[in-house]
């Protein structure tokens, strides 16, 4: 062996045997101790290079200044209660430092306090680590995860605040997102329903499969598609929807989920229906009338476009063919009335 190794004295004991400062150096740890009577602190060489200090200070306070200001309270604070014999003497923190080699380090420390017989301080150590790798990898996913919840706030502000419903789907149809509406369209808590099939929050199998298939098509094709379908609501009975699925496309431009937005068109179904009742009705009563009516086109050319029974009856003509016969027009005979052969 060479320089300054040394075969280890198997017949030592484990800790006599061991060397502490090898380890320290290995583990990357520097070493602190300060006297909780005078305040002087002790820092080895490996624990200077991790606050980035040259110097060396004296006492506690003098520390304080190599400590992040925003980071300074909680340094101390946490150091007060590790010494008060109130508390169990663990003293754990990691906080930013700040080198005179101007670099921002993230350090943390552990360390313990001891007490004497009287129950008074006379001990205050432990040992530091350079942890900035680590802390700011978590930083950055904390940041991440700051930004998902803040989109998903104003996402659930969006949702919220529509009649639509909106949901999401993953490949095996279950729901990965409702919106309150659907919730409340299911008569459901968000609980009860997510992460469940169609099946499961209530869809026919009739209906549950027609979905799948279209589910399967939008993954497949990666395009929307629309559709029309009753179902019941959970308050109103049976209502009629109309809704789009669309894929989730990620940054490969593959689809990672599908999304659904659906509208409740049942007011506007009836409304349609009552309107084409009521032209029924009134083209009806147009067609019975004991008084010839007829409309015409309104470019020069005059065409009739329709005509009630009573009119064909007026011009001899049955009315099916009025409309197909532009010859015949609107004239007004010597007497001022009536209609001519043109």
């Amino acid at each position: 062996m060479t320089g300054d190794q040394r075969p280890a004295n198997s017949t030592r004991p484990l800790n006599e045997s061991l060397d502490i400062d090898l380890a320290l150096q290995a583990a990357g740890l520097g070493v602190w101790e300060m006297n909780p009577i005078t305040k002087q602190v002790r820092w080895d060489e490996r624990c200077r290079q991790l606050f980035g200090i040259h110097s060396h200070p004296v006492v506690f306070q003098d520390t304080l200044a190599f400590i992040h200001p925003e980071d300074v309270d909680r340094v101390n604070l946490a150091v007060q209660w590790a010494l008060n014999p109130a508390s169990d003497g663990n003293y754990q923190l990691t906080y930013r430092t700040l080198g005179e080699d101007g670099r921002v380090r993230w350090i943390q420390s552990t360390g313990r306090r001891y007490l004497d017989q009287t129950g008074q301080p006379i001990r205050f150590a432990g040992v530091a680590q350079e942890v900035t790798e680590q802390a700011e990898t978590r930083q950055r996913e904390a940041a991440v995860h700051q930004l998902a919840q803040r989109q998903q706030r104003i996402y659930e502000a969006i949702t919220a605040s529509t009649p639509d419903l909106m949901y999401v789907f993953d490949f095996t149809y279950r729901f990965t997102y409702a919106n309150q509406a659907l919730l409340a369209m299911w008569g459901k808590t968000w609980e009860e329903s997510i992460g469940k099939t169609l099946l499961e929050n209530g869809y026919e199998p009739w209906h549950a499969r027609m979905h799948e298939q279209e589910i399967d098509r939008v993954v497949v094709t990666k395009q929307p598609i629309r559709g029309e379908v009753s179902f019941p609501h959970a308050t109103l009975g049976s209502r009629i929807y109309d809704y789009v699925f669309a894929p989730v496309l990620n940054d490969q431009g593959e689809v990672e989920a599908v999304a659904g937005t659906t509208r409740d068109i049942t007011d506007l179904k009836r409304a349609q229906e009552i309107k084409e009742e009521a032209q029924r009705q009134l083209l009806a009563l147009f067609e019975q009338s004991p008084v010839g009516l007829a409309t015409y086109s309104a470019d020069e050319a005059l065409v009739i476009q329709w005509a009630n029974a009573f009119f064909g009856e007026l011009v001899a003509r049955p009315p099916r063919l009025l409309p197909a016969n532009p010859c015949w027009k609107p004239c007004l005979n010597s007497k001022g009335r009536g209609l001519i052969n043109s």
